[in-house]
């Protein structure tokens, strides 16, 4: 099992809009941004580990997301584990976060205002 600890917030409600000149741009919130570098840190770590893991697999990668929330408001699984699957194939967990090559999957969650972050490993479904 893979852990990424810390709290995990969403790359998509937490955009910001800004402006470049004549150009208005959507872009990452600043504690999504520090999300991915300490996210990509900690996977870094534990590369190894994963591709033990992933040994034997071949596309698409089934992986399983467990996320430890700090309280109860309401989120949305498919804009975390975005978040997350983008550190992945920064880190060279998954090639692309597209349906060939990963489909992410929930396995639940809990509230734990002490331990927040997400646990994930790979379902082999053949």
């Amino acid at each position: 099992m893979i852990c990424i600890e810390g709290e995990i917030h969403s790359s998509k409600n937490s955009r910001r809009v800004v402006r470049f000149g004549n150009r208005t741009a959507l872009i990452k919130s600043k504690a999504a941004l520090l999300d991915e570098k300490f996210m990509h840190a900690q996977l870094l770590e534990q590369r190894g580990r994963w591709d033990r893991m992933t040994a034997g697999f071949s596309p698409p990668l089934t992986v399983c997301f467990y996320f430890i929330r700090v309280t109860r408001r309401k989120w949305d699984f498919a804009n975390l584990v975005q978040g997350v699957a983008d550190a992945m194939v920064r880190a060279g967990y998954i090639v692309d976060d597209d349906v060939d090559h990963f489909i992410p999957r929930y396995a639940g969650h809990e509230v734990n205002k002490e331990r927040a972050g997400v646990l994930f490993w790979p379902q082999n479904d053949a």
